[in-house]
């Protein structure tokens, strides 16, 4: 009997399924039916349900000319129901897979109205750009252009405009991302590249739908750069070592711009940075003046700091003359650096051959600055030296606001006590002057009284004043050759008994001649109460040639550009200028020789 019912259980059951998948097969709905219905839901509001109907359909049927709606409607129920991250996934998950399908616009929307409800602002417009880009001249994208437009003008942020600008311009066909980014940068203040944002969008969409809003935009930024001052940045370390020559700098070009504070019916602006002789300092110093447009910046003094400075000029789009900095190669930092002063190693190795060339001299010393444009010069005049057949006997270098040398000299001079004792052994000097008679022994070495060809010294005229009468103690005869820290007055009034028949090479002697020179002497002199040195005039020669360029209409980074890149045979105060045919580098060199309180040109 247990078997019979168990029998008769296990049939019942049998019947039951297979009446339940016969029921099932009855009932079940056709794909354009089921749509059907499950738009019915969808239209009563009832999205939960919608969204499941539609996955369910989406899951039988596959392979289904409608699969595509389902799989959309299924996705768009869900952000109905408030469900914005499901729906999120199924409208990417659709985007992926259904990259042809003319509902790919409308996907993108959506996804950037959830992006929009999670504050992702810029993730919002990258899609709404999309969706855009795929329908350009459709009904929605100018629904979606009316919701992209107040995002990028009230939600986005500058910097969120300029990534768009430069990472999704391949969706901006209507370019209103550039257009709405100037008007931004407008707002900001940044007129410059405001101007460049309104002229790139009116390059491909001169009849586009912001036209006349960009044209409007750029004729308010011309007439309010008739009025606005044009201004000047002026880097020079006004505190720190050399802060006497950052002065000089700064009094050369305030006495350009003192006597003419308007050009073209504009104020002329100075905006004056102190470095500090810090190149970290110098580019930080272009980044804050970057902020005030300026024209162009004159300085810094040094290379190190000029390096630093003509990098952060060029990234920014700043032109930049350096009327004293002289390291090679800082002009090719980019294309508006510009180098009054010529490249310290060429003075060097011009200086290097006239020694040998012309004086005969074959050996050398050298005592250097240790920083790393002095090293540069430094190996350029002994590369001269032994190219020309020359020996550089020993080569020391000293550090910033050093006032000791003496670990600096003694090196040399014993090298020298060596290259003496061969002398002596050789019969070529007599022995009897490092030998007391009296007391019946050698001289310390110390003492002896040495000789040396010449005695390379490119460093500053402060510092000179202190190194060569350490050199004179240290009884090291020798003839002292150098840069332009040597074409100083007050370096010949300190120390003149020590230097007579030293000899430099420099683009600018402030003994110079000409009716360039003695303007500016006379109303530096009278301005300031003071002899005018090289810093000076090189900065006033820079600050002339920038006021010229103004007046010749070059008020913008680019049009001052414009104009420098075209300088030839210029002539300054202290030196003729060439920037035309010499990679922005100037190329001036001249050799002097002191001769009591008078410089010679020697060549």
């Amino acid at each position: 009997m247990r078997k019979i019912i168990c029998s008769l259980v296990s049939l019942t059951a049998t019947v039951i399924v297979i009446s339940a998948v016969a029921g099932a097969a009855e009932t079940l709905p056709s794909a354009k039916d089921g749509l059907n219905r499950a738009l019915d839901l969808y239209n009563s509001e009832r999205y939960e349900e919608a969204a499941n109907r539609f996955a369910y359909l989406a899951n039988i049927y596959p392979q289904d000319e409608y699969q595509t709606i389902f799989r959309f409607m299924a996705a768009k129920s869900l952000y109905k129901a408030g469900r914005f991250n499901e729906a999120n996934r199924g409208f990417y998950n659709f985007i992926v897979d259904f990259p042809n399908s003319s509902y790919l616009a409308e996907a993108f929307f959506y996804c950037g109205h959830i992006a929009y409800k999670s504050g992702s602002f810029r993730e919002c417009a990258e899609n709404y750009l999309k969706a855009i880009s795929i329908e350009p001249n459709s009904k929605t994208a100018e629904i979606v252009l009316a919701n992209l437009e107040p995002l990028l003008n009230n939600d986005l942020t500058l910097s969120d405009l300029t990534w768009l600008a430069q990472n999704v311009a391949q969706y901006d066909g209507e370019g209103v991302v550039k257009y709405y980014l100037g008007q931004k940068q407008l707002e900001s203040g940044d007129f410059k590249s405001a101007l460049i944002s309104f002229n790139a969008y009116l390059s491909s969409h001169a009849k586009g739908k912001y036209a006349v809003e960009a044209k409007q935009a750029i004729d308010l930024i011309q007439d309010s750069n008739t009025t606005r001052p044009i201004t000047i940045g002026v880097l020079a370390p006004l505190s720190g070592s050399y802060s006497e020559y950052g002065l000089n700098l700064v009094s050369g070009v305030k006495l350009v711009f003192d006597e003419i504070a308007h050009i073209g019916g504009r104020d002329i602006e100075l905006k004056i940075k102190d470095t500090a002789g810090d190149p970290v300092r110098a580019a930080a110093a272009v980044k804050e003046l970057a902020s005030s447009d300026p024209a162009v910046i004159i300085g810094p003094l040094r290379s190190e700091s000029a390096v630093a400075a003509a990098v952060a000029a060029n990234c920014i789009g700043i032109p930049l003359i350096t009327p004293t900095a002289s390291q090679k190669g800082i002009s090719s930092l980019g294309d508006a650096i510009y180098q009054i002063s010529p490249p310290s190693e060429e003075l060097a190795a011009s200086l290097a051959e006239y020694a040998i060339s012309v004086l005969g001299i074959k050996e050398f010393g050298i005592i250097s600055p240790g920083d790393f444009a002095s090293r540069q010069v430094t190996s350029a005049f002994s590369s001269k030296v032994y190219e020309l057949g020359g020996e550089v006997v020993a080569t020391t270098f000293y550090e910033s606001g050093q006032t000791d040398f003496g670990n600096q000299i003694k090196p040399i001079h014993d090298v020298l006590v060596m290259k003496t004792e061969e002398k002596i052994a050789a019969g070529e000097i007599d022995s009897l002057i490092y030998y007391d008679t009296i007391a019946g022994k050698w001289l310390d070495s110390k003492a002896w009284r040495v000789s040396l060809g010449a005695l390379f010294l490119p460093g500053y005229s402060d510092e000179l004043a202190m190194l060569v009468p350490q050199v004179r103690y240290n009884v090291i005869d020798t003839r002292y050759l150098g840069l332009f820290g040597w074409d100083s007055p007050k370096l010949v009034d300190r120390i003149g008994n020590y230097i007579q028949g030293a000899i430099f090479a420099t683009d600018f002697h402030q003994g110079a001649t000409g009716t360039a020179w003695n303007d500016f002497n006379h109303r530096y002199r009278q301005k300031y109460n003071r002899e005018p040195e090289r810093v000076a005039a090189l900065a006033f020669d820079a600050a002339s040639l920038v006021k010229t360029a103004i007046q010749n209409g070059a008020v913008t980074p680019d049009s001052m550009s414009a104009y420098l890149n075209k300088v030839q045979n210029y002539q300054g105060a202290s030196c003729m200028i060439n920037f035309k045919s010499t990679s922005r580098a100037n190329n001036a060199v001249s050799i002097f020789q002191i001769d009591g309180h008078s410089f010679d040109e020697l060549k």
